[in-house]
């Protein structure tokens, strides 16, 4: 195969999917392959939010990056916070019952039951979580967050209706 042969572009993926090709886009970018997306903003053109399928994006990488990246897309998913100690990043041999802390055998924690690690233990609010929504608390508040302008809105056009019918301006 010669240096051109290796550098032509091929279709890697095509999807509709924003999600999933942000998703596909951070992978790459990650692992320093070298992609081209093709058309990612025109889906959208003709038919709005949810897009015309005639103009699926697609990610295109070098023919030579081709197997590399496809193995990419199909390996499992690696955490560096599933079964592995935040605080000494050793191997966990129990989790927290309230912030879902992994915790190794250097870790002070209580037994049981709920095993409960040194923080949790005090009293220690929010102190280690095991991802950006890994616990309940974080998950109420991103809930609360995306609420917060669609209950200010409520709250304006109630405040225009009640206003309204009593003729203040």
């Amino acid at each position: 195969m010669t240096d051109e042969d290796e550098l032509a572009q091929v279709v890697l993926i095509e999807t509709t999917n924003a999600m999933e090709l942000s998703m596909v886009k951070s992978l790459l970018d990650g692992e320093g392959v070298l992609y081209v997306v093709r058309a990612e903003h025109h889906h959208t053109m003709d038919h709005g939010l949810f897009g015309n399928p005639a103009y699926a994006p697609q990610v295109l990488v070098n023919r030579k990056d081709l197997e590399r990246a496809k193995a990419l897309l199909a390996a499992k998913p690696v955490t560096t916070v599933e079964g592995i100690c935040t605080v000494h990043e050793k191997s966990s041999i129990a989790v927290c019952g309230q912030c879902e802390a992994h915790l190794c055998g250097e870790c002070t924690f209580t037994r049981g039951p709920p095993v409960l690690c040194e923080d949790c233990g005090n009293g220690v609010p929010q102190h280690r979580t095991p991802g950006l929504l890994g616990t309940d608390t974080a998950k109420k508040t991103v809930a609360s967050v995306m609420l917060l302008p669609v209950l200010l809105f409520v709250a304006a056009a109630l405040i225009a209706i009640v206003m309204r019918l009593f003729g203040v301006r």
